[in-house]
């Protein structure tokens, strides 16, 4: 996410200018020096052109981006039994302009930290009610953040209205879903016992159609950590690096906001996970609404996923 939230500078363009500036300072400078016959005439072109190399650097430097601040953000909403949802999430800000941003979140109760061990973040963090994160970004960079907040409304509900279990676990499911179903979603899945099942959407409900996998080997997934994603194309990266798919693909974080969602830590991904067949989760991936992003008006690009998780209660029966 810091890959692509982070605003893009022109670096080719400022060694093209740095470059030319350097061939001005050393032989045309010399040149104006040995063929011209007053010395204010060379201290007046060296004061001009140093000016004018300053403002182009500015230029260049501030404004050789998108200039659009954004957010990217990946959210897990997992809906409690007393129907208030947990919302667990990460975001990297790209900033053009820079300054003092104040981050803050609907919801009854918020916990803010910075997901930046290495570097110092000037500004602070408030939990509670009025929980906020303050924090200084210079321009042109980015900040990246973890929220953890709980929201005093479900976000998704379903209950199941027809399931039939057989010795390799669902053979047939129906879910219900209600009016307040999130719109834009990607994928739809039911883990149930050691397997994750893919669901259709027809109408108001999710049906399983018989195309299911083992969870175990999803969860060693980590798309990320592929060598043609994270690999430079040639041997300079910093002149004209490697455009990725500027957008959260589901195929690359799917498999690791599983993986959080049902608490499997990477010590125990490799173990045989099932759970109990009393009980499925309901997980649904989606773009993130509008309401779920930073109130911070600068912003004006957001993108992000969401999973929506649900426990949905089943017998050992089939109805």
């Amino acid at each position: 996410m810091t890959d692509i939230s982070k605003p893009r500078q022109i670096w080719y363009l400022i060694f093209i200018l740095s470059f030319i500036y350097l061939i001005i300072v050393g032989p045309v400078y010399y040149l104006i020096t040995k063929y011209s016959r007053y010395s204010y005439s060379f201290y007046l072109i060296y004061g001009l052109n140093t000016l004018l190399f300053c403002f182009i650097f500015l230029f260049v430097g501030r404004y050789s981006t998108n200039q659009t601040s954004q957010i990217y953000s990946l959210i897990i909403a997992e809906v409690v039994p007393d129907h208030k949802t947990i919302i667990s999430e990460w975001s990297s800000m790209g900033i053009v302009s820079g300054g003092n941003f104040i981050i803050t979140h609907e919801g009854d109760s918020h916990i803010y930290c910075t997901c930046q061990p290495y570097n110092k973040v000037s500004g602070f963090t408030t939990s509670g009610t009025q929980g906020q994160l303050q924090a200084d970004i210079p321009p042109n960079s980015f900040r990246t953040f973890f929220h953890h907040a709980r929201i005093p409304e479900p976000l998704i509900m379903a209950k199941s209205a027809s399931f039939l279990i057989n010795e390799s676990g669902l053979e047939s499911l129906t879910l219900e879903i209600g009016k307040e179903f999130p719109s834009n979603v990607e994928q739809a899945h039911f883990v149930f016992d050691s397997n994750i099942y893919e669901l259709q959407r027809e109408k108001n409900q999710l049906i399983y159609q018989g195309k299911s996998r083992k969870l175990s080997p999803l969860l060693l997934e980590n798309p990320l950590l592929d060598s043609s994603y994270i690999a430079p194309n040639q041997l300079f990266p910093f002149v004209r690096p490697k455009e990725n798919n500027q957008s959260l693909a589901w195929e690359q974080f799917f498999p690791i906001l599983v993986q959080k969602s049902l608490n499997v830590s990477s010590d125990h991904v490799n173990q045989n996970i099932s759970w109990p067949v009393h009980k499925g989760k309901l997980l649904v991936l989606a773009k993130v609404p509008e309401s779920l992003f930073p109130k911070t008006p600068e912003i004006f690009k957001k993108e992000g996923l969401i999973l929506y998780s649900l426990d949905i209660p089943l017998s050992d029966q089939g109805s």
